[in-house]
């Protein structure tokens, strides 16, 4: 591309694209240059490393708005250094924009980026190159052709696509493209892990169910929003390295790191609130997907309010709780005069195990969205319907 385009790409990459198109109407280099633009914008905030290199190239939009963060894909190469601290040969069968190949490779002597895509195989040799990745291996095939011929391999890392012939996101294993579990028992031959990316949708038990030999099981988000799914299986020469036959699950955000066997959540006695206390403690999504629910009120001193609202309660503050921790200010019950107390005022409602939906009791409380207040409703362990007004604890 002449240097005019790039000028005017680096001249005008924080501006509005929408109006940038409008500009550039019959300009022959307007879709590259709102691509770049658009790319740019995005992978400022979720990949800040790459937006600080001039002349990384940017695919379609669905490509940027489908890869990983700069936080996971780094999650993803610790995890690949604690299974291969030695590193090895690494395989990437489905590339594409190439952050979590890039990030992942680090730990490796070989390595080899697999994507049927011609683009994204022609911006990905550009991209490496100036990111300082070099004599990295590109293949542009498909998935199930290149492991016919896969050299052994010590981890194959595998993102299928979560999109329907028409577009549609699907969370289904046997809806991804290419069919993993076809794949499977060449890739079991032929490396001594393999990692998979699925949808954060996806049940984990189901995950469990489909995919055999699984041993971890890591969910990967933030404060707000579980963002990954990552199963790790060992190959059949390498399946000696783990001693339980159970799948570990491990959770991980900006608050929580942990690891449980799903047996352990099964066997341990929760503490249960007897009453609400002086603090309220509502589980980060990540957490919520792990499945830790009885197991946090023995890691944290904290009290579960009942079997099925997964909030929990404490008479002193626990910082450390992974989610969004509250100061009570009452607990009423569901009794007409209570329920008048919150008549006409603002707040934000939410529904945790409670046998009504957050719109009929919005309508039945006569409550405004918005505000600083927060009401949850609940049950206790008795099964008394609560109403928990509270303010967050910044």
């Amino acid at each position: 591309m002449d240097t005019d385009v790039e000028q005017y790409i680096k001249a005008h990459h924080k501006e509005d694209v929408h109006r940038l198109a409008l500009q550039l109407r019959g300009n022959v280099n307007a879709n590259y240059i709102l691509r770049q633009i658009d790319g740019l914008q995005r992978l400022r905030h979720k990949v800040p490393l790459w937006a600080k290199i001039s002349g990384i190239q940017f695919p379609q939009h669905l490509s940027i708005e489908q890869c990983s963060s700069e936080a996971t894909a780094i999650y993803k190469y610790e995890v690949a250094k604690r299974l291969l601290p030695d590193g090895g040969r690494f395989v990437d069968l489905t590339g594409g924009f190439g952050i979590d190949f890039y990030f992942i490779a680090h730990n490796f002597d070989q390595t080899v980026y697999v994507e049927r895509d011609a683009e994204l195989c022609r911006l990905a040799k550009n991209n490496f190159s100036l990111l300082g990745l070099n004599d990295v291996d590109i293949h542009c095939s498909d998935a199930s052709a290149y492991i016919t011929d896969m050299a052994h391999t010590d981890l194959v890392f595998i993102d299928p696509a979560r999109r329907s012939d028409v577009g549609r996101k699907v969370v289904r294993i046997s809806d991804c493209s290419p069919d993993i579990r076809s794949l499977f028992p060449t890739l079991k031959k032929k490396a001594n892990f393999i990692m998979i990316k699925l949808s954060p949708m996806l049940d984990i038990t189901t995950a469990i169910h489909e995919i055999p030999g699984i041993s971890e099981v890591h969910v990967v988000g933030n404060a707000s929003e579980c963002k990954e799914l990552l199963i790790i299986c060992p190959g059949s020469v390498n399946e000696t390295f783990y001693k339980n036959t159970t799948a570990r699950i491990f959770c991980h955000d900006e608050q929580a790191s942990y690891s449980f066997f799903t047996e352990e959540e099964k066997h341990v006695k929760a503490v249960y609130a007897t009453q609400i206390e002086a603090y309220l403690y509502d589980p980060s999504p990540t957490v919520m997907k792990s499945g830790a629910l009885r197991l946090l009120t023995s890691w944290y001193s904290v009290k579960k309010v009942s079997t099925h609202s997964h909030l929990y309660t404490s008479d002193t503050f626990c910082e450390s709780f992974p989610g969004r921790k509250f100061r009570i200010i009452s607990a009423r019950g569901f009794s007409k005069q209570e329920l008048s107390h919150f008549k006409n005022t603002q707040a934000n409602l939410a529904v945790r195990g409670f046998p009504d939906t957050t719109e009929n009791l919005k309508k039945r409380l006569k409550i405004k969205d918005g505000g600083d207040v927060y009401i949850f409703a609940c049950q206790d362990i008795k099964g008394k319907k609560l109403l928990i007004e509270a303010k967050k604890v910044v």
